[in-house]
């Protein structure tokens, strides 16, 4: 049986817009086989992500997300690989926010 991911979907049935805290980390990366996101990066361990699937508009304080996109709330392990999104979405490019608390 397998484990329980530790991604969630937001559900998206309109425009938003996602405000950034002068900490977030924001990035283009592409999904692996499995539907992951791999930043390389140790120091990313245990934060969370907010992925995003779709055409954002990514300015210096926010983030406009319409509402074909996909969005998801990930956990990031110790080798700096976040959560699956799903292997439906596997080698596609994605928006990150890496939330730097």
């Amino acid at each position: 049986m397998p484990r329980p991911s530790k991604t969630e979907k937001w559900p998206n049935t309109s425009n938003i817009t996602i405000h950034l805290n002068e900490n977030d980390i924001v990035g283009y990366y592409s999904t692996n086989d499995k539907g992951c996101v791999n930043t390389n990066k140790r120091s990313y361990n245990n934060l969370t992500a907010t992925v995003i699937y779709g055409n954002p508009m990514i300015f210096e304080d926010k983030i406009e997300v319409d509402k074909n996109s996909q969005i998801w709330e990930c956990i990031i392990n110790n080798v700096g690989a976040l959560s699956s999104i799903g292997n439906d979405l596997k080698n596609i490019e994605v928006a990150v926010i890496i939330h730097n608390h």
